[in-house]
């Protein structure tokens, strides 16, 4: 389950933040208390095999700014199986989509990108972000980062990353590798996977003038269960760890901020016996954590 946020923190700040959530396979909306919780849209079963049902699924979506659309991945004729069925994949796509819920009293769908099926369950596109004035998508297809405009419904590649380089996508969250914007929106920061022997690189992209470096590479330094017990590599400066890990003082994975960034919120789970699944957030602040929404529950969660 993935979340963004967009809205103005004032004095009610946390009801005045728009949140999005993504929650096994389905995407809704909720404010920074957890309320006003709403359907974005719902997974729909398109048939089943001999192994499994299919779904037309819903995964990592993202608020844009103005709080009026929200994008996402969507897997057409998607399985849980670890391997597909051959017969299937020319049934199967990824896609990015753009859902703008509730215009003209419908929600008006927008196919953005799309990837055909191919062998096994193979995720090549990944974590869709906006740009801070709502008008660009930024995502990633295999081993580059795309830019579709709003403007002119045209897609160009703003960063070209070695082949070894790409993201790694969970049905379950978007926790592992993700994109990040600047506080300035200028620079988008990239947490990838990278083919053995190094485990996981960061990157930064200027994506108007198309600079990339790659600030670090290396084994995995935290946990995915959002925990970090190992200091930040020293290449990694305050705006990479703030894009990408909310702050030093209390570092999560794959944070999203309110407007002025007094605010970030993230995911947390407890694995094992009564396992739990919630949306927390953090006040920088009063530098407290706090529960939004319990997500999920279960006599034991994996």
């Amino acid at each position: 389950m993935t979340l963004t946020s967009a809205g103005c923190a004032a004095a009610d700040a946390l009801s005045q933040v728009r949140l999005v959530v993504g929650e096994d396979l389905n995407i809704h909306t909720m404010n920074g208390k957890g309320d006003e919780f709403h359907e974005v849209v719902l997974r729909r079963k398109t048939g089943g095999t001999q192994r499994g049902a299919l779904w037309d699924a819903y995964f990592q979506p993202s608020l844009a700014p103005d709080g009026g659309a929200v994008a996402c991945i969507r897997f057409r004729n998607y399985t849980r199986l670890s391997s597909n069925d051959p017969a299937l994949l020319p049934r199967q796509s990824s896609e990015i989509v753009i859902f703008h819920p509730g215009r003209t009293g419908k929600r008006a769908t927008q196919v953005v990108y799309s990837v055909p099926g191919e062998a096994g369950v193979v995720y090549r596109l990944s974590s869709p972000i906006w740009s801070h004035d709502g008008r660009a998508l930024f995502f990633v297809v295999g081993s580059r980062v795309l830019a579709y405009s709003l403007d002119t419904a045209e897609t160009e590649t703003v960063a070209e990353l070695p082949s070894r380089v790409f993201a790694g996508f969970s049905e379950v969250d978007n926790a592992g590798t993700y994109l990040s914007l600047s506080r300035d929106g200028e620079h988008i920061f990239a947490l990838l996977t990278e083919v053995a022997p190094i485990a996981y690189s960061i990157w930064r992209i200027r994506w108007a003038t198309r600079a990339v470096a790659k600030l670090w590479g290396g084994p995995w330094f935290g946990s995915h269960s959002g925990r970090f017990d190992q200091p930040f590599p020293p290449e990694l400066d305050d705006a990479a760890i703030e894009a990408l890990f909310g702050s030093r003082e209390f570092p999560v994975l794959a944070p999203r901020f309110s407007a002025d960034r007094r605010y970030y919120f993230f995911v947390k789970r407890r694995p094992g016996f009564f396992g739990r699944l919630w949306v927390a957030g953090y006040d920088r602040e009063a530098r407290r954590e706090f529960t939004v929404r319990t997500l999920d529950r279960g006599l034991l969660w994996k």
